[in-house]
């Protein structure tokens, strides 16, 4: 067992002690920092107001290295205090040393000068200049989105969980709080394509960390740095009803549809043949499965909402996984999709809930409609299509959503609407006999009568004969 899983352990043994015990509310977190010897009295050598001194500054370092080995599962059971800059700035000793929640927008990212790499002797820093309400905030941390390297950045919703550490003054005399932090959650808010997508942007919204996302692994099972970006993204659509999940795809569609028609001024032969697929399919009013199998890594995190039949739903247990735990899920639902457009492969969506009366198992047919964020490229065992029955490995798209909307058949007639039925066409019937026969009655009064009338006779001489009703 290494030094950092002892680290771990003995924190997690001091927490459960706590949970026994009135007289101790410190949270895991605050155990492991003090294990690691960073107690109130280390804390307090740091002079608030003043500029980061070397020795200052290598402490810091020293805290984020350490925050970045500690088990993420102890930052889930130590929430931080929601705290801003102006009440950091009114009361730091009321916060130095202590676990934060502190929220804002960053505006720049600051590489480790050479001079900050030879004074430390653990891996540098990164720093992040935010702001909060217009006052400005330094975040030393080890780990930033990925996607922030593809573009200028500009004023990204952020939020992190960190430790304060002292008052600050910049070059330019500010006072500004300086926290140490293990990462830095990325919550954008708009779409923003190609870098935020329509589903990353309304992931921001409801909270979810988006940088989560860089975890992920196509074409593979589901791994362990996978698991807290799976769940949590399941837990944040936990007061979000699939209903309204449904809406927000339908509505971007036509938005959907127009960046894709502009990228398909750009790409090869292969990318312009996608293109086409995901307008043809927009144009009914529908998305297509086709992106998320053959461009996994430029959809991920994508809202989008597809019509097909449910041929498996499965429910699947979490309480021995930690991260499920810590996300609050204790169960899901797996449900193989297929689609008229999914050439008999399945797409993999992970709810939270099924809809009331929809049967579960392996072998079912329910028609749905279900929302989704694309999560990844996923690598499973399935049967071989050869009839051999050999197992192969084979690959679906995997999303993540609240859960399906069923859409009903039309329902079986019952005998009653039979008889309903046969009983209205033999009167239509009878009808129609008693018109032939009053018919062919017309057809001979025709060839009798109306014949005679027919007749020809002699012309009138209207001056000699005697018309009707008049008297001699």
């Amino acid at each position: 067992m290494t030094a950092r899983h002892l680290t771990v352990f003995a924190a997690l043994l001091c927490w459960a002690a706590a949970a026994n015990s009135e007289e101790s509310p410190e949270t895991p977190l605050a155990k492991s920092l003090a294990l690691a010897y960073w107690d109130e009295s280390r804390f307090a050598a740091f002079e608030d107001r003043a500029p980061l001194s070397v020795d200052e500054r290598r402490e810091t370092e020293r805290l984020v290295a350490q925050l970045a080995n500690f088990d993420r599962r102890v930052f889930y059971a130590s929430p931080g205090t929601p705290v801003t800059t102006r009440e950091l700035l009114v009361s730091p000793e009321k916060y130095r040393g202590k676990p934060v929640r502190w929220q804002g927008t960053a505006t720049q990212v600051i590489e480790p000068t050479r001079e900050m790499r030879e004074i430390t002797d653990v891996q540098p820093a990164l720093t992040c200049l935010a702001h909060d309400e217009g006052s400005e905030c330094m975040i030393l941390t080890h780990s930033l989105p990925e996607r922030w390297q593809t573009f200028a950045l500009d004023a990204e919703p952020i939020a992190v969980d960190a430790v304060f550490v002292k008052l600050v003054e910049t070059e330019g005399g500010d006072i500004v709080p300086l926290l140490a932090s293990p990462h830095v959650e990325w919550l954008p808010d708009a779409w923003r394509p190609p870098e935020v997508n329509y589903g990353m942007s309304a992931l921001g919204i409801l909270g979810f960390d988006v940088s989560l996302l860089d975890s992920v692994v196509h074409r593979a099972p589901l791994v362990p740095s996978e698991t807290a970006a799976f769940y949590h993204l399941m837990s944040n659509l936990d007061d979000t009803p699939a209903n309204e999940l449904v809406h927000w795809a339908q509505r971007q569609l036509p938005r959907y549809r127009d960046a894709w028609k502009e990228s398909g001024q750009q790409g090869d032969d292969k990318h312009r043949r996608l293109v086409r697929e995901v307008l043809r399919r927009a144009d009914e009013g529908q998305y297509s499965v086709a992106p998320f199998f053959n461009a996994p890594s430029d959809q991920v995190g994508e809202l989008v909402v597809f019509d097909g039949v449910v041929r498996r739903a499965l429910r699947i247990d979490t309480t021995r996984d930690l991260d499920a735990t810590a996300a609050g899920i204790d169960h899901y639902y797996e449900l193989a999709l297929f689609t008229s457009d999914s050439q008999n492969n399945p797409i993999m969506f992970c709810v939270l809930d099924l809809p009331k009366g929809m049967t579960e198992g392996d072998n079912i047919r329910q028609p749905v409609r279900i929302a989704g964020f694309f999560f990844k490229n996923w690598r499973y065992s399935g049967q071989s299509t050869d009839g051999s029955g050999d197992e192969k490995l084979r690959f679906a798209p995997l999303f993540i959503g609240r859960g399906p909307l069923r859409l009903v058949d039309p329902p079986t007639q019952p005998i009653w609407g039979w008889i309903a039925g046969l009983g209205f066409i033999a009167v239509i019937l009878m009808l129609w006999l008693l018109g032939w026969r009053r018919s062919r009655g017309d057809r001979a009064f025709a060839a009798s009568t109306l014949a005679r009338v027919k007749e020809p006779v002699e012309p009138i001489d209207l001056d000699d004969a005697q018309l009707p009703g008049e008297s001699e």
